[in-house]
């Protein structure tokens, strides 16, 4: 029994030690580090009222995508500008005051630089994206022109 509790407390303070914080990697936040804002099943459920300012989502990525409060319109991040692609196909500046209740951010850094030529087709595009990722369990994010 005495070997049970000594265990437990080895336990615990590994587990507590995994909580403690670094203040300077929180003020120097990782390149690859993704920020989201609530959980797509929390969207399916009926969650609509925006729960993040678009200031904050500004401060945590430069390139990403979500939703508006109440559902007003896909929110498409790109170079630090957010965009409102509405429902009649528009695509405008939102209001500063508008929040989003479901996002995904990051602050882009290019890691790779690669020409993908001679594409026939969305599924050719997709295929040869697809090839250029190491691994499937990890959020990738690419940028084209």
């Amino acid at each position: 029994m005495k070997i049970i509790k000594y265990l437990l407390v080895i336990v615990t303070v590994f587990l507590l030690a995994g909580c403690a914080t670094n203040n300077e990697r929180h003020e120097t936040e990782s390149q690859d580090t993704l920020y989201q804002v609530s959980l797509l099943d929390a969207l399916i459920s009926g969650s609509y009222d925006g729960v993040v300012s678009l200031e904050t989502l500004k401060e945590k990525g430069t390139i990403g995508i979500g939703t508006f409060d109440k559902l007003d319109g896909e929110m498409i991040m790109v170079d630090g500008n957010i965009y409102q692609a509405k429902a009649d196909g528009t695509v405008i500046t939102p209001q500063k005051t508008m929040s989003s209740l479901f996002a995904v951010v990051t602050k882009f850094d290019q890691d790779f630089s690669d020409n993908i030529e001679d594409i026939t087709s969305i599924d050719d595009l997709k295929n040869k994206v697809e090839a250029k990722i190491d691994n499937p369990n990890l959020f990738y994010v690419f940028r084209m022109s």
